[in-house]
């Protein structure tokens, strides 16, 4: 026979606990509509894929 045992009430207490602790992040997150912080700063990588500013040099002219 299979007996049910009553489900201890500290385990639904730590339970409901750890719920609202992991779901507070994202609420915060999702609510804020203003921003704190300051934009990134800019990346300096011209081998990302945009050509580099050179000085451009004088087109062959046909004769």
């Amino acid at each position: 026979m299979n007996q049910v045992y009553p489900e201890p009430r500290r385990s639904r207490l730590m339970a409901l606990l750890l719920t609202t602790l992991l779901t507070f992040p994202f609420v915060t997150a999702c609510g804020s509509r203003q921003q704190n912080s300051a934009p990134p700063p800019p990346v300096d990588d011209p081998r990302a894929g945009a050509p580099a500013n050179r000085p451009a040099s004088p087109s062959p002219q046909a004769k």
